[in-house]
């Protein structure tokens, strides 16, 4: 017997001060530069989120759970089964990662018109990279296998 869930939706813009927390963070990463974080203002739990930025632009999709169980472990609310949307600086989508449990599953990376150049798939228990696949004019290419050499204990 298959039961039938709804799940509510919302569609929301990171620049809506009831719905964000708006706050000017250092990032640390390729420079160092201040940017602009959101954070969700009393998030609705099993309720999945569609987040737009103030251009309008697809930022983020997925269910917010307040609380979420992965391997007998008890984690906090957040989105564990979620995409993320990077733009370049000329708003063209660059890539689509894919979260799964709250781990790294897949990317996609994009050029030009929304034309998918390559796939990066990586293993969620170590986050290393295992396979890529290549595209050209959208049609898959060529299949890289990954070999890594990573040790548990």
């Amino acid at each position: 017997m298959l039961l039938s869930q709804e799940i509510d939706t919302l569609r929301v813009y990171q620049n809506d001060t009831l719905v964000f927390k708006k706050a000017l963070v250092l990032n640390h990463r390729d420079k160092s530069e201040h940017i602009i974080s959101y954070d969700l203002i009393n998030p609705i739990d099993k309720t999945y989120y569609v987040i737009y930025n103030d251009k309008k632009q697809l930022v983020k999709e997925g269910m917010y759970t307040s609380n979420y169980t992965y391997e007998s472990i008890q984690y906090g609310g957040g989105f564990y089964n979620v995409k993320y949307y990077y733009y370049n600086n000329q708003g063209k989508l660059r890539a689509i990662a894919y979260l799964e449990d709250g781990r790294h599953l897949k990317t996609e990376h994009y050029k030009g018109q929304n034309e998918l150049q390559k796939i990066r798939y990586i293993d969620k228990k170590t986050e290393l990279p295992v396979k890529m696949e290549f595209y050209k004019n959208n049609k898959l290419k060529r299949i890289k296998v990954l070999t890594n050499y990573y040790v548990n204990g």
